[in-house]
């Protein structure tokens, strides 16, 4: 039983991440890839140097605009009652209100 629980609960991970992922698509490719990057590991040093910030608070506030944007993509999926998001919009809705 145990493997079973483990089994769906891997399963309800990658359901989760296949809907950040589907909400990454729909954001603009600059910004896509700044926010793939940011979740890789790079710091804001490295963020700046691959996409041209001039200042690491630039980079930031950019990596900030994206997680901004990344939000309201995952609302409007979950609005939208997309169905490879519903393991991700129960979770949001039962520990914030959307």
């Amino acid at each position: 039983m145990n493997s079973e629980n483990e089994r769906e609960s891997r399963q309800r991970q990658l359901r989760i991440s296949a809907c950040v992922l589907k909400a990454l698509d729909l954001m603009p490719k600059k910004r896509r890839s700044l926010l793939v990057n940011k979740l890789e590991g790079y710091d804001y040093e490295e963020l700046t140097q691959l996409h041209g910030f001039k200042t690491e608070r630039v980079a930031h506030e950019m990596v900030s605009r994206g997680m901004a944007s990344l939000r309201d993509a995952l609302k409007n999926l979950c609005q939208q009652k997309e169905s490879v998001c519903h393991d991700l919009c129960t979770w949001l809705n039962r520990n914030t209100q959307l």
